[in-house]
């Protein structure tokens, strides 16, 4: 086992074990500067580079990496240096220890995953209990689940029970998720009585008041109406909508973590305003992740064309793999063929987008149909033509819902749509049955 982790365990996660260790022991946690000569150490890193990387001299680096060590060494009651590292964590009762785990589903990270930027700011502020509710958004495919999953695998270890649970694979009403949740937090389902949704919800508050557990809820979305305002809970969910509220405002020892595609109704007005509430909005895949895609898949990039590909489909794991398999099916594998045809949205990306329209607001609409005529930066204020009873904050959260769907960017006060949905909403103009007509007529 202990040849496992060595294999396995990165240098961000010694960072988090070591800073759940000196929480759990009331000691001062690892400052930026440890953190890099702890992470440089790990991967061999010389002290003559860290200091180079962080503009210090060596002598200076050398000073706080025995000052780091000798704290490491009381902290684990044995000898730590630049030497002996990696068999003190490996051995050390952390690195062992796994809280129990309940999921509906393997939480498996894919193939071409690396760390996300945000990874390592949100590992630590969960151990430093900085927010209590965090919310991951984006379109279909951005990475929400993958880094939730990473982020849940580094973290776990701060935690004495982790349950998680994805509405993709089954939409649990708020009485049957709350009976699971109590058997994993005390070994046994609540008696059959007929509690009200907020006596269940004050019940599961003093429990996490006593214990720290980490719950994450997988694709969100899935419990909103698409008939109502974008983000409303259908009523069987409610429940889930008043516990977001109590557990970002209460103080306790536990974390949720959800993902989704769309903001909860109360997100605007309520959640975002919340000290303890922190949210991020992916937009795709970063540095050298597409080519570990294109080369998991078997598609070579002879040309240096994989990153038009990547920025054809804005980094998204999603639509990348399909255009690969399409790629390979249409094209025999050739990736230079495939970006001269410039023909870049097929069936099945449009079917995708086809659902993440369907999901907007009428003012959403709005928004998407006046920018789908534009092919530069159209200047937010001119929205307000739309309708002269929007207010400007209206515009503001619609605009920012349609950016945390990855649909537009903004930037100095112009929104543009992003080329790849651009790029379906042109299939749309052109196709016979009139399809952005209808979406007008929604309206």
């Amino acid at each position: 086992m202990a040849g496992q982790e060595i294999v396995i365990m990165h240098s961000q996660e010694v960072i988090n074990l070591v800073n759940i260790a000196l929480k759990n022991s009331n000691r001062p946690l690892l400052s930026a500067i440890e953190r890099q000569i702890l992470s440089d150490t790990w991967k061999g890193v010389t002290y003559e580079k860290t200091a180079s990387k962080l503009d210090y001299s060596s002598h200076y680096i050398r000073y706080i990496a025995s000052q780091l060590w000798k704290d490491l060494s009381a902290l684990f009651q044995q000898t730590v240096n630049k030497r002996t590292v990696h068999s003190v964590i490996y051995h050390c009762q952390l690195a062992s220890y796994a809280p129990p785990f309940y999921s509906s589903e393997d939480i498996i990270l894919p193939h071409y995953y690396q760390p996300y930027l945000y990874e390592a700011h949100l590992s630590e502020a969960i151990i430093q209990n900085y927010y209590q509710v965090i919310g991951i958004f984006g379109m279909v495919g951005t990475g929400k689940s993958t880094l939730a999953k990473g982020l849940t695998q580094q973290v776990s270890r701060d935690f004495e029970t982790v349950v998680w649970h994805s509405f993709r694979e089954k939409k649990l009403s708020f009485q049957d998720w709350f009976d699971h949740v109590m058997f994993a937090l005390k070994g046994e389902v609540p008696e059959a009585v007929s509690m009200t949704v907020p006596e269940k919800i004050n019940e599961l508050m003093e429990v996490l008041k006593q214990k720290r557990c980490l719950f994450v809820l997988d694709q969100l979305e899935q419990l909103f109406s698409l008939k109502a305002q974008a983000g409303q809970y259908c009523h069987q969910y409610q429940g889930y909508r008043e516990l977001f509220k109590r557990l970002v405002r209460e103080k306790h020892q536990s974390y949720l973590i959800f993902t989704s595609r769309d903001y909860p109704e109360d997100y605007s007005n309520k959640l975002k305003k919340e000290p303890l509430f922190h949210s991020i909005i992916l937009s795709g895949l970063q540095g050298e992740q597409i080519y570990q895609i294109l080369n998991q898949l078997g598609l070579e990039d002879k040309y240096g064309s994989s990153q038009k590909l990547n920025s054809i489909y804005n980094g998204n794991p999603w639509a990348l793999t399909k255009a690969i398999f399409y790629i390979k099916e249409h094209y025999s594998g050739s990736l230079q063929a495939f970006l001269e045809t410039e023909k870049f949205m097929f069936d099945a990306i449009a079917k995708g987008f086809n659902q993440e329209l369907k999901r907007l607001s009428n003012l959403e609409k709005q928004i998407i149909l006046v920018l789908a005529k534009q092919y530069n930066p159209f200047p937010k204020q001119s929205f307000s033509y739309l309708d002269t009873k929007l207010s400007k904050s209206q515009i503001d959260d619609a605009l920012h819902s349609l950016s945390a769907r990855s649909l537009l960017k903004m930037d100095s006060g112009f929104a543009i749509l992003s080329p790849l949905f651009q790029a379906y909403l042109n299939t749309l103009k052109s196709d016979k049955t009139g399809k952005i007509k209808e979406l007008a007529h929604t309206l």
